[in-house]
């Protein structure tokens, strides 16, 4: 029985499988699909931001001020893991500095320019999806740009592809 529990806590009732759920939905509602409905409209899942920080986030994603200092933050990590590279690719050899050195720039360059979109969220009509989608794009997408860059290992390519599709609905978020 707690194993069950475990399980529902890990893969269902969390508030990243809650926040993928509620911007599913929104992705359906918005093209005028609508979702098969498992569960009770009293029990619709909230999505992730809500479940924290109450309607806040919504707020906060809408203020033009914040975003641009998360913006700045996130630009300042791009520029911190640049360095970070610089210093791991010192230590390869020259045949695996060269493959390195593409990815980590890839990286660092998509890094960047995701940043900077971050702020242009708060003139979209749905910030919360557009934020979690340009996040997680950018972590999944760079994540693994950056992993193959430090460690010259071949990350499981999965993760990039998702990342980029995610990035990719994000921006088109952002026009739209």
């Amino acid at each position: 029985m707690a194993a069950e529990h475990l399980f529902d806590h890990l893969f269902i009732d969390n508030p990243i499988s809650r926040a993928i759920c509620y911007t599913g939905q929104l992705i359906l509602q918005m093209t005028g699909l609508r979702p098969k409905q498992i569960i009770g409209p009293q029990d619709v899942m909230e999505p992730v931001a809500s479940a924290w920080l109450g309607n806040s986030l919504e707020q906060l994603l809408r203020s033009p001020l914040k975003m641009f200092s998360l913006a700045g933050l996130s630009i300042a990590s791009s520029l911190i893991m640049l360095g970070v590279c610089k210093s791991r690719l010192n230590r390869l050899t020259i045949v695996e500095q060269r493959s390195a050195r593409q990815y980590a720039e890839w990286a660092i360059q998509a890094h960047f320019i995701n940043s900077c979109a971050l702020a242009l969220i708060p003139m979209t009509t749905h910030p919360v999806m557009a934020f979690t989608l340009l996040v997680s794009g950018t972590l999944l997408f760079c994540g693994s740009l950056y992993s193959r860059a430090l460690t010259t290992e071949r990350p499981a390519i999965v993760t990039g592809a998702v990342g980029v599709v995610a990035i990719i609905a994000s921006w088109i978020l952002l026009v739209f």
